[in-house]
């Protein structure tokens, strides 16, 4: 037979471990502006393909692409200086290429940009360059790049999660119409 000291000081105990557990859990939760410090990253829809044409080619004939790349993924890791009001942040992106089977290698350098918006306003944006290199004999190559240590001084009241990089090509006119006529995601 068990003494009723006994059960309630074991209840006590687990109770105590229980709860103890919980706040445990808990504390990986947090509201502290400083799990929030990353302003977001996107690649524009209408700005994540650049079909790059011959030269001279009709904007109409799909045999006028010499190869195309896509933007694939972006990625941002970052610190806060709340004192300053500063995030420091690291954009990370990835881009696919393709172009029809070659014996030759080939290189291009493509332009794209990286912008900082926050809300319907452009803060900044900035170009930067991609090198991408087919081997020969290859139709794919994927490439990735960093733009480290942007810096964005917050204005007063925001927070790093009001702004947002936009990554994207500065497309032509011509190769906007190809797009147009063929769509964004036909290879």
């Amino acid at each position: 037979m068990m003494m009723p000291g006994f059960f309630c000081s074991r209840f006590a105990i687990l109770s105590t471990l229980a709860l103890g557990g919980a706040l445990l859990a808990l504390c990986g939760c947090s509201s502290d502006p400083a799990s929030f410090a990353c302003p977001g990253a996107a690649i524009l829809a209408d700005a994540a393909t650049r079909p790059v044409l011959k030269a001279g080619s009709d904007a109409t004939d799909p045999a006028a692409v010499l190869y195309t790349v896509r933007m694939m993924t972006i990625g941002t890791s970052c610190s806060l200086d709340r004192r300053l009001g500063v995030t420091n942040s690291d954009v990370t992106l990835t881009f696919q290429a393709s172009r029809a089977p070659s014996g030759q290698a080939a290189h291009y350098v493509v332009p794209y940009f990286l912008a900082i918006n926050q809300g319907d306003r452009v803060i900044n944006k900035r170009m930067f360059n991609i090198q991408v290199d087919f081997a020969p004999g290859a139709a794919g190559v994927r490439a990735q790049t960093a733009v480290n240590n942007t810096t964005l001084k917050l204005e007063n009241g925001r927070l790093p999660t009001d702004y947002q990089f936009l990554a994207g090509f500065q497309l032509s006119e011509a190769e906007q119409a190809y797009l147009k006529r063929v769509g964004p995601y036909t290879p």
